[in-house]
Parts: C-alpha cells; structure tokens; sequence
C-alpha cells in the first residue's frame, strides 16, 4: 500500500491567488474622457492637444450662471461684452477672434454661417449653464479634423441627460433691478431611455434702460 504525501495548504492558495493579483495590477484608470480632440473617446492623458474638460462639479462649485462665466478659467480664453445680459459677445481663443474658433453643442456645429466673424458671439450672449453636463476646449489648430475655421480651436458643449425615475422641477428666483429667473422642467431615465427638457424665462431691467433683456419662449 503507497501512501501519498499531500500539498501544504499554504502552498496551494499561494498558487490561486498569485494570477488574481497580477490580473489586478493590469487594470488601468483611464481617468477624464474627451471625445472632441480626437472625434473618439478617448482618455485625457492621452491626448497630444491640448485640452481642457469643464465638469458639472465645478460649475456648481464654483456658482457659474452662463457658459461664459465657466469659461473665463480657460487658460487663452477671453471674451468682450458690448453691454448687459444678451449683449453681443465676443470671443478670442490663443488669440484669434471667433472666426477662427469652432463652437459645438453635443458635436454639431453652431456657428452661424451668415456671420463674418464667425457667429460664435451670437451663441455665448443667452447661453446659460443650467442644461451643461461640461464643456471641452481643445486649445491650437484643429484644421484637419473640424476645418479651415478651427485654426484656435474648438469648444463642445456637452448636455445634461435625463436622470431618476421622472423627476420634476419647478424654480423662481428673484434679485434687485427687477430681475427674475424661472425654470419648468422634467427629466427621466428608464431602461435605456433617456429624455431631459427644461425651459427657462430670464427677465431683467438692468442698470440701464438699453440694458433691459428678456429671454422668453417665442409662439
């Protein structure tokens, strides 16, 4: 009769558990994910422009109302007003002005065509923060992929989708000058489905009479 000598058991769970560890060592954080560098998703420390991604953290964090707003923090950017709320904006990215600069909203393009500047401004002056999930600066030339027009960059503006199980909102807000905001909305998320719409109604006097503006829904 053989007898048979068996394993100790330190060994063997050596032997099972050594390829779980190496397994987790491959896994990789690819970290913030931008697709308007390079039209595909792609990491951020990854990409060879540079670029910089505005979340919705740091939109509420740090209390910006307008895109324009959000955007003075982007290094090379910088934007004129004419006037008041709705005033005609002007925008300039490395230098150039808004002819040069492609604007996006959720990868279509924006910019109005008639405009000889480019028709970024036009965008900028009634564009409010409230429906952005976040905002994608690719700062230098970006010819080959969006186009003559892109020769200082390219700002895509991401929106918010729907959440929860049908959430309605309902808001009023009220301040000096006679100003005014208010906001319908209602968002959803459900089996795949998401649907999100929001309606805001900005009214204001401003500090002078031909700064009065209204931003309200037209028949």
């Amino acid at each position: 009769m053989k007898r048979f000598k068996l394993p100790p058991l330190r060994s063997t769970i050596t032997i099972f558990l050594f390829p779980l560890f190496a397994f987790a060592q491959d896994v990789e954080d690819l970290g913030t994910i931008v697709v308007t560098a390079t039209k595909s998703e792609t990491s951020l420390r990854h990409v060879s422009t540079t670029t910089t991604v505005i979340t919705r953290e740091e939109i509420l964090r740090k209390g910006h109302k307008t895109a324009v707003e959000a955007l003075r923090d982007v290094v090379s950017f910088d934007i004129n007003h004419s006037g008041g709320p709705g005033a005609l904006s002007a925008p300039q990215l490395r230098g150039l002005t808004g002819r040069f600069i492609v604007v996006m909203i959720d990868g279509v393009r924006v910019n109005d065509p008639a405009d000889p500047n480019g028709g970024a401004g036009t965008i900028f002056s009634h564009l409010t923060t409230e429906d952005i999930e976040r905002i994608e600066v690719v700062r230098g030339p970006q010819s080959p992929l969006y186009g003559s027009n892109a020769a200082a960059g390219v700002i895509n503006i991401i929106t918010r989708s729907g959440t929860g199980d049908g959430e309605i909102k309902v808001s009023y807000e009220a301040g000096s000058l006679n100003s005014q905001r208010m906001n319908f909305g209602y968002n959803i998320k459900k089996k795949g489905f998401k649907f999100r719409a929001d309606q805001w109604i900005t009214a204001t006097n401003g500090v002078i009479a031909l700064e009065k503006y209204r931003n309200t829904p037209q028949a």
